[in-house]
């Protein structure tokens, strides 16, 4: 798999350090794979992936998420900021 691209968000104000990695990846029979890590303390706690047939759904998703955790009016006490992109 080619990593396509590949975003950190953190939560500043989590006691723990909560992260938020996600990134895409373009397989090599075909389509699109993303990937989501997340977890507190440097451990991954959650992986979650789905795959899309093309890089537009894939950039889609991928965006939606981002704009989603980083939303500051979010219902979710935790609010991520882009730490590397």
């Amino acid at each position: 798999m080619i990593v396509i691209e590949q975003i950190l968000l953190e939560d500043s104000n989590s006691p723990r350090k909560a992260f938020y990695r996600l990134s895409i990846y373009e397989k090599e029979e075909g389509g699109y794979l993303i990937e989501k890590s997340s977890g507190a303390g440097g451990s991954v706690l959650d992986r979650r992936r789905w795959e899309k047939q093309t890089r537009e759904e894939a950039d889609r998703m991928f965006r939606s998420i981002i704009r989603e955790k980083t939303n500051p009016a979010r219902k979710s006490p935790r609010r991520y900021r882009i730490v590397q992109q």
